[in-house]
């Protein structure tokens, strides 16, 4: 998040302003998020190749309660 800001503040007429710091921080927070989706999607795909185990016989799990 701390690149996305800088990015944006060297771009900035103002780096000083209370105005210019919250749009840096929300240009940071979007590549912090972006990074997320894609860690989350490659994720999802690597899950779908995940096979399942046939137990076969044996003991049945018990109830909890």
């Amino acid at each position: 998040m701390t690149g996305g800001i800088a990015d944006y503040m060297s771009g900035s007429s103002d780096p000083a302003a209370a105005s210019e710091a919250g749009s840096a921080m929300a240009f940071g927070s979007q590549h912090a998020f972006m990074f997320a989706l894609i860690v989350g999607v490659i994720g999802f795909v690597i899950s779908l190749f995940i096979r399942r185990v046939k137990v076969e016989g044996g003991a049945r799990p018990t109830s909890m309660h």
